[in-house]
């Protein structure tokens, strides 16, 4: 399963380095923190690193609906040309998403992408609904609006869901039977599967991301989509990416915000703000968590194999590293499990994942004979979460 850096604020020279580290395969740039101009520039610098890179480009015309909001936070979206404010009502005929997606894809595809991903709004509470048959419209769009550009590219669909659309199995199944079943269909999805609020110092496994039957469901989601063909990247996907990659996903993607490691709506609304920055963590593959770096500090003497024996362990030894350094932890960290979790087969890899999250649970029963104050109910939480998840994938898909 391939990698990606999920762009936002703030990015430095943190995807480049985390190419060069040669942990990340590609990269999605944000249209709200990225102008045109600037991503024909900064994917001249990546090519530079690694020819085969993937580059591709979030439009977010989702937020489209947040415009009108006076304490909208958009950014830069408001600079492209096919991110117009819209109401619900005004994208109720076919004509008015056909509009959209053609005046998208002509500027997309005068951009030094490697493929194309098409835009489309939020389906926030359920599949059956007014906003699941605009999102269908544009997905049954997205590869006539494309064709008309004559562009050789993939173009991807975008589906971006809030999690109770997946709590509802009869209603999911039929979206999915709807959207597997198009005469003229993309090649791929670009999913996007979001939460309630989120604030950075809100950790994913604290989310309402991290419950059985959400877990099971965006496996299914990619399960499903890429029996029937299509090619599936997961935007935000975080320590989810193996679980996802396990189900049949071609990619994940991680940055380094909470933000760009969960996806959420709430990232358009100003809120307020203040204090600390976010404490720096350690992704550690043991645990299938992160840690802070104190965590670790306290961690690793009792128990050693928290570390991940990777090269960027180093920057955690003798002080706390730079914050630059924590996503290129994360990149590492996640890649390393890609390579050891996921097998051809997908009943392997359900084995591997299942054998990690066991592992995961008699490290954290270790750490509480320890005496550790890591939260360890907390912790067990979400590792029950996870353990359910792939059991409730096993039954629903009958694997």
């Amino acid at each position: 399963m391939k990698l990606y850096a999920q762009y936002g604020y703030g990015p430095g020279d943190k995807v480049l380095n985390g190419f060069r580290d040669g942990n990340i395969d590609g990269v999605i740039f944000s249209a709200r923190y990225s102008r045109p101009e600037r991503v024909a520039s900064d994917a001249g610098d990546i090519q530079e690193i690694l020819p085969s890179a993937d580059i591709l480009l979030d439009p977010e015309y989702y937020a489209s609906f947040y415009a009108y909001l006076p304490d909208a936070q958009l950014g830069g979206l408001s600079e492209w040309p096919f991110f117009l404010p819209q109401r619900r009502s005004q994208l109720e005929t076919t004509e008015a998403v056909e509009r959209v997606l053609e005046t998208a894809f002509e500027t997309l595809t005068n951009l030094p992408l490697t493929n194309i991903i098409a835009p489309n709004i939020f389906i926030p509470r359920s599949f059956d609904s007014i906003e699941a048959v605009i999102a269908k419209n544009f997905i049954r769009g997205t590869r006539p609006a494309f064709e008309k550009t004559r562009d050789g590219r993939q173009v991807f669909a975008t589906l971006a869901v809030g999690r109770d659309t997946l709590l509802n199995q009869t209603e999911f199944e039929g979206f999915l039977n709807d959207i597997t079943a198009l005469d003229d269909p993309p090649d791929g999805f670009y999913v996007l599967v979001g939460g309630g609020m989120t604030e950075e110092r809100i950790e994913l496994t604290r989310s309402e991301i991290i419950h059985a039957d959400v877990i099971a469901g965006w496996m299914l989601l990619n399960h499903t989509l890429s029996l029937n063909g299509f090619t599936v990247i997961n935007g935000c996907s975080d320590i989810i990416t193996p679980f996802l990659g396990g189900a049949g996903g071609y990619a994940g993607a991680t940055g380094w915000w909470t933000n760009l490691r969960m996806f959420s709506m709430n990232r358009y609304v100003r809120s307020i703000s203040g204090g600390r920055m976010p404490t720096i963590r350690y992704l550690s593959n043991l645990l299938l968590n992160r840690i802070t770096f104190s965590e670790r500090e306290a961690i690793v003497r009792l128990m050693p194999n928290i570390n991940n024996r990777l090269p960027h362990d180093r920057d955690y030894e003798g002080g706390e590293p730079a914050r630059n350094i924590e996503v290129l932890q994360t990149w590492e960290a996640l890649a390393h499990l890609n390579q050891q979790l996921l097998a051809v087969d997908t009943n392997a890899s359900l084995h591997l994942l299942e054998n990690a999250v066991n592992q995961a649970d008699v490290a954290y029963t270790g750490l509480s004979a320890f005496g550790l104050a890591l939260d360890i109910e907390a912790n067990r939480e979400y590792i029950n979460a996870l353990r359910e998840g792939i059991r409730t994938f096993r039954r629903i898909a009958e694997i």
